[in-house]
């Protein structure tokens, strides 16, 4: 039966319409090739497996068509959300499907910008705080709850020659120090913050890297979130400097005492001296009055004496006696002049004068003593020049005084020039008549300005006076609420200005 071919048998049964159907039919009996059975269902297989691969080879690119359709939105919203969770917000979802796809990407995208928002929000105010933290001059250290140390500004790094990963998580102990610790191993100040929110001024040191102590004042407060402690922020002040500026105030401070005692000491002195030189003053006033009023006599007697010898009344004399008794007559004038200046400068310093204020012209007064004095300057081959301001109006004051202070400089002036001029000049400066007398003689040196105006004060001896003139000039313009003063250069003539009120 191995080399056979199949064989199958079919039986059927015909019904003849000629048989009643009780009777039996008609059975007929067929041999069949069982390949040939199965040769249409071959057929049809093959037929069936061809179509199909026809099916697949057309449908692929088209499946492959709808599943970038509608596949790869998805993927590409898959690939957005991945970056975002790698912490990447820079990305874009370009969907355009015109279906819910594309909504979804467009609520994400909203959201995705929203999040950037936030973020560059919170980075920008991580950034300012951090820029705040940094700028504080201090040291800035912020803990937890447990003593470890969670953030630090630069100048506390700067301080202590830490970088900031070697002290972050670290124990706030390891850079202050403090006299006692407290339970559990927490600093007494930490306990005391969470304690009662706050401490002030407490004396710590901080620990460099090297190990070196630094004093600080610590400050420092809880902070608070959702109402619970979250952090503590202490701020350290370096009080090096200020030990040492407060070592320097109490240096200076017993040096001030020392020198507050030698003051004392020297002011004592100085009300003694003080007494000693009014009492001088007082009795070289007395003298001086004393001996000026006694002289005047004697030279009076002298004067009258020589004067009638000179005039002859007793009898004739020669040429040689008369230009000798001529020489003395001189200076018993001047002498006579000298005594009266020291008089009325005693009066002066005494306040005994008193000054006879009526309204004056004080170009009226420069006329007469340029009339008074023009002859002298003639013979000694000087210009006297007068530059008045024709619009002064008349002032308070004592004309006789006034006279008197023009009169001295300008005689001075003549006195000190040898060649040239002397120009008096009035002027009105705001509330005030300026008076100036400019000469051209050998000027003052700068040093010599000050002292001036100073008592029995001559800078040039061989002119002779007593060293008061200008004394007593200054006295009077006081006394009129005015100023005197002098410009000088050396060796190009002075300028001495007087004021007085209108």
């Amino acid at each position: 039966m191995a080399g056979c071919k199949k064989k199958l048998i079919a039986l059927k049964t015909i019904a003849l319409p000629f048989f009643d159907e009780r009777e039996p039919k008609l059975i007929i009996v067929t041999e069949l090739d069982l390949d040939e059975v199965y040769l249409p269902i071959k057929e049809l297989f093959v037929q069936m497996l061809v179509l199909f691969f026809m099916m697949v080879i057309i449908l692929l690119p088209f499946e492959f068509y709808l599943g970038s359709l509608f596949v790869k939105p998805i993927a590409d919203l898959h690939a957005v959300v991945n970056n975002i969770i790698a912490g990447d917000m820079n990305h874009k979802i370009e969907i355009k499907t015109a279906d819910e796809i594309e909504w979804l990407g467009e609520s994400f995208m909203v959201m995705m910008n929203k999040l950037q928002n936030e973020q560059l929000k919170l980075f920008n105010e991580k950034t300012y705080s951090q820029g705040i933290i940094n700028s504080v001059v201090d040291s800035l250290v912020v803990v937890n709850l447990d003593g470890r140390i969670k953030l630090l500004n630069k100048a506390i790094l700067n301080l202590l020659g830490y970088k900031e990963a070697e002290l972050i998580g670290q124990s706030v102990k390891k850079i202050f120090l403090e006299e006692q610790e407290g339970r559990d191993n927490l600093p007494s100040y930490i306990q005391e913050i969470i304690k009662s929110g706050i401490v002030h001024n407490v004396g710590l040191s901080l620990v460099t890297k090297q190990g070196k102590r630094i004093p600080v004042n610590f400050s420092g407060e809880m902070m608070l979130q959702d109402g619970k402690i979250n952090s503590i922020v202490g701020v350290a002040r370096d009080m090096r400097q200020i030990m040492s500026i407060i070592h320097d105030l109490e240096e200076k401070k017993f040096e001030l005492e020392v020198r507050s005692k030698n003051l004392i000491r020297m002011q004592r002195a100085m009300l003694h001296m003080m007494n000693d030189l009014q009492e001088a003053s007082y009795a070289k006033g007395q003298f001086t009055s004393m001996v000026s009023h006694e002289l005047r006599t004697p030279l009076s007697a002298i004067k009258e004496g020589v004067a009638v010898v000179l005039d002859r009344i007793i009898g004739d004399i020669n040429d040689e006696q008369s230009k000798y008794l001529s020489i003395v007559k001189n200076n018993v004038d001047r002498l006579s002049r000298l005594i009266n200046t020291v008089l009325d400068f005693q009066k002066l310093e005494s306040g005994k004068t008193d000054l006879l204020m009526e309204n004056s012209d004080i170009n009226v007064i420069t006329k007469s003593i340029y009339e008074t004095m023009i002859s002298l300057f003639t013979k000694k081959g000087l210009v006297l020049e007068l530059k008045l301001c024709d619009t002064l109006p008349q002032v308070k004051m004592d004309k006789d005084k006034i006279i008197q202070v023009l009169m001295n400089l300008v005689n001075n002036a003549f006195k000190f020039t040898d060649k040239g001029s002397v120009i008096i000049t009035t002027d009105k400066r705001d509330n005030f008549i300026q008076v100036a007398v400019k000469d051209t003689g050998p000027g003052i040196k700068e040093e010599d300005l000050s002292r001036l105006f100073q008592q029995f004060m001559q800078l040039q001896r061989k002119v002779g006076g007593t060293g008061i003139g200008l004394s007593i000039c200054k006295k009077i313009i006081q006394m009129h609420k005015g100023r005197i003063w002098v410009e000088s250069e050396f060796g190009k003539g002075s300028t001495f200005y007087f004021t007085l009120p209108i």
